[in-house]
């Protein structure tokens, strides 16, 4: 198997001096064969040759103490890289005297983990054992290798996991599955290290999302073969898949694309890199497939395959795209993707003016606030009309001008965060604006609610001021009928085709709206659309279809420009709140 040179691709300038670099007495490659017991005896790279360059870059990076490399791994599942994984965290604490944090979606899996695979490869390597102190060894999410260095297995499914304890190297273990809102701040436990290296591995789930948004963004490095016999040099097996596939005497085996003569994957495979110029900033990623290792049999991913064909049932093709060919493919789990996304485009612009039908809008509030506009044509069609992101700072008034131009017939903008900056749009649209306020409630309601406070002394509470509209929905079940909506193959959602920053944003949101599993009170698993991932349009754009869905019968337009004069959110009575809105 060809390999680059990696001091091709390791910036040297960043190199430290050799008396400051960490040498460890074997090599990651030496260790893992020596130390790390499998089920099956030690770990070998015979059938998995592939991964041996990506080990050997991660000892570069680690010994060379190339600082903030990142290095992302979209794989497919059951080829043996979380046990390299678990063989490249103790080396970097047993050899180097690094602490290590090895991270996971919760504190139950890290638990399990623990207990389950990182405890039975201590305990049957001697040198680790000999290594390994009582600190933590009972709860099997803390381990001391020695000189005071640490093993943390840590579950990020809150905060708490993420900024505890200091480290040099992290590795993510199933990416997807960890918050993206938690996994952004494990970097600050690395802050005062002079490596902070950073490995996430993951099947690919979601398109643009968690481990395929990290390959996209490195270096995308694939594993392409030479096939001898034309000399076609370029083929990607899970490219080229099933095409790359046929039988010989009975078996399957991995061949040619083009002349169909059987592909020798081991000696004429190498890792070709898409973007090689990112390297030299620290972002390298892979691509491994079970098609491109030769211990994973053909015939048993011939046989998921057709399998998956057979039934017929998106899902388990999506299951396969996954584990096998190290694609992301959510199925149900996704609802948007590029597919989806590519069939709502059409030939037109955003505008910013009025339709001849109906328009309503969504605002999702928060650190930034973003609109989203959509008009309602007659055969159920909804054509996004205008989108934007605005500073928070300011987003009262710049919704409001939206609202002048537009003259939307109802919208519905979140409650929360910003409650007070969203009160004062309520009252100034009371005929036209509701807030939004999710409840454990599937039946859509919208009710009138008024400011309370609480009497310090007696403790009632007292209703002041105006009323105002607040739509009352469960979040999953509002994306789950936005998602519907947009995706129906006869009136769906309407994208204009323009490739501009604001579209890119908008699809990569809707691509976003996805589900993960969890866990209910009682232990079942129910798949819910994830929070904490940047959906921000297309939580817009589910407020918008509630707008619609609660919006009043009412006249034709005619609106009343507010008088900017008047401080709607002021104490002063709430002077003059019915002067703005349509009726």
């Amino acid at each position: 198997m060809k390999t680059p040179v990696l001091d091709q691709i390791i910036d040297r300038p960043q190199r430290p001096a050799a008396k400051e670099r960490k040498k460890p007495r074997r090599s990651l490659e030496r260790f893992l064969e020596e130390e790390i017991h499998t089920d099956s005896g030690l770990f070998s790279f015979k059938g998995h040759e592939p991964l041996l360059f990506i080990v050997r870059l991660i000892e570069r990076l680690i010994v060379d103490r190339v600082c903030d490399a990142r290095v992302a791994i979209a794989k497919a599942e059951q080829i043996g890289f979380s046990t390299l994984a678990i063989g490249v965290a103790l080396w970097a604490v047993a050899e180097l005297g690094y602490n290590v944090g090895y991270f996971f979606p919760d504190d139950k899996m890290a638990s399990e983990f623990g207990a389950a695979r990182f405890n039975p490869t201590i305990e049957r390597s001697l040198f680790l054992a000999g290594r390994m102190k009582d600190a933590g060894v009972d709860r099997g999410v803390l381990k001391e290798l020695g000189d005071g260095k640490y093993l943390y297995l840590k579950g990020l499914n809150t905060l708490k996991g993420a900024i505890a304890n200091p480290q040099d190297l992290q590795l993510l273990d199933e990416f997807d599955k960890i918050p993206a809102n938690v996994a952004r701040w494990t970097k600050g436990r690395m802050t005062h290290s002079k490596l902070r290296l950073a490995i996430r591995f993951s099947a690919p789930y979601a398109d643009g999302a968690g481990i395929h948004k990290s390959f996209d963004d490195g270096s995308q490095r694939r594993f392409l073969v030479k096939c001898m016999a034309c000399g076609r040099a370029d083929i990607c097996l899970e490219e080229s898949f099933p095409d790359c596939m046929q039988v010989f005497n009975g078996t399957w085996v991995r061949v040619c694309p083009e002349c169909h003569k059987k592909l020798d994957i081991v000696g004429k495979g190498e890792w070709v890199a898409t973007h090689p110029e990112r390297e030299k900033d620290g972002l390298y990623s892979f691509r491994i497939s079970a098609i491109s290792l030769g211990a994973i049999d053909a015939n048993l991913i011939m046989k998921d395959y057709l399998g998956a064909v057979e039934s017929g049932d998106p899902d388990e093709m999506a299951i396969f795209d996954r584990s096998k060919r190290a694609f992301p493919n959510a199925g149900a789990m996704q609802p948007i993707g590029d597919v989806e996304l590519r069939r709502m485009e059409r030939d037109y612009v955003l505008k910013l003016a009025r339709t001849s039908h109906p328009i309503f809008f969504g605002v999702d509030a928060g650190n930034a606030c973003w609109f989203w506009a959509e008009e309602f044509l007659p055969d159920g069609t909804r054509r996004l009309v205008w989108a934007e992101k605005m500073n928070s700072d300011s987003w009262v008034e710049r919704v409001t001008t939206l609202i002048e131009k537009l003259q939307p017939r109802f919208g519905v903008i979140d409650k929360k965060p910003l409650l007070t900056d969203s009160r004062k749009l309520a009252y100034r649209f009371p005929k036209n604006v509701a807030l939004l306020d999710f409840a454990n409630n599937h039946e859509l309601t919208m009710v009138e609610e008024q400011l309370v406070e609480e009497d310090t002394i007696g403790g009632a509470q007292n209703p002041r001021g105006p009323k105002y509209l607040c739509v009352k929905f469960d979040r999953d079940a509002a994306l789950a009928k936005f998602c519907a909506e947009s995706t129906h193959p006869d009136h769906g959602l309407l994208l204009p085709n323009e490739r501009s920053r604001t579209m890119q944003l908008v699809g990569d949101h809707l691509k976003n709206l996805r589900k993960v599993p969890k866990k209910s009170a009682a232990g079942n698993e129910l798949h819910r659309f994830i929070d904490g991932v940047e959906n921000h349009f297309g939580m817009a754009g589910m407020s918008a279809v509630l707008a619609r869905l609660v919006a009043p019968s009412i006249q034709p337009f005619a609106f009343f420009p507010i008088d900017d004069a008047i401080d709607i959110a002021g104490d002063d009575d709430f002077r003059d709140l019915g002067r703005g809105g349509f009726v």
